[in-house]
């Protein structure tokens, strides 16, 4: 359950490929809205297992996971999965 407008962005996050990352900017600019937003919505996503949030980056690295923003092993999982994807698209 969440509000329409995270329903939105979990719909958006589901269509994003493995491997192929999107900016928070670049998700926000699809669904007429800023970054925050888009990472709040990521934030309380509750199924992350079938809505991928990791998939949604900063401009200028990770950005954020789990509700963490700083080097931590929400973070470091979140790095794990993008790397693991990347390579299984790759391979």
């Amino acid at each position: 359950q969440g509000s329409a407008f995270q329903q939105r962005v979990w719909q958006q996050l589901r269509a994003i490929p493995p491997g192929q990352p999107k900016t928070y900017g670049q998700l926000a600019k699809q669904l007429n809205t800023a970054a925050q937003p888009v990472g709040g919505a990521c934030r309380h996503n509750p199924v992350a297992f079938f809505t991928p949030c990791h998939r949604v980056i900063a401009a200028n690295g990770l950005g954020g996971f789990m509700g963490q923003r700083t080097p931590s092993a929400q973070l470091s999982c979140k790095a794990w999965l993008l790397q693991h994807e990347a390579g299984f698209v790759d391979a």
